[in-house]
């Protein structure tokens, strides 16, 4: 027969678990990356990230394994000067409370950079992220080819 002290800490770590493990106030859907030609140096991760919480969240660092690339930087698409520039946003992105953003070409998106090799049809890319309230995420995002997505392809920084 379990002690009261055993109850005890038995409740503290099922509220520890479900507090941490099962209410996640963020969700990742939509995930996929742009096929890339072989020797590319760069590649983009598109997604939604939605909210369920009562405050406005920031998704504040991204990575990938290091066989996959270098880097993952959380950028911002900006027109300057008649050219679409692409910039990392280093204090991370807003997701409102109750909200959700959508990263999309032309919009903010993922960037992988330093590729080891060029993303692949069928290949998964393993991304995990890292929020404000602490909480971190990982996703395996599928890649597809270019052409099923109505969007123009992703180019220089």
């Amino acid at each position: 027969m379990m002690n009261v002290r055993g109850v005890a800490g038995l409740t503290a770590l099922f509220f520890l678990f479900f507090s941490t493990m099962s209410f996640a106030q963020i969700s990742i859907t939509d995930a996929w990356a742009r096929a890339t030609f072989p020797m590319a140096n760069s590649g983009a991760v598109y997604l939604t990230l939605s909210n369920k919480s009562n405050s406005e969240l920031v998704l504040e660092s991204v990575a990938t394994e290091a066989s996959i690339a270098r880097a993952a930087q959380i950028h911002t698409t900006l027109m300057s000067e008649g050219m679409m520039k692409m910039r990392e946003m280093k204090k991370g992105l807003v997701i409102p409370a109750q909200g959700s953003v959508v990263l999309e070409p032309g919009a903010a998106h993922i960037m992988l950079v330093g590729l080891k090799v060029g993303l692949t049809e069928g290949q998964t890319v393993p991304l995990y992220l890292q929020f404000s309230n602490g909480q971190s995420s990982s996703v395996n995002v599928p890649v597809k080819p270019a052409e099923d997505r109505d969007m123009p392809a992703h180019h220089h920084h």
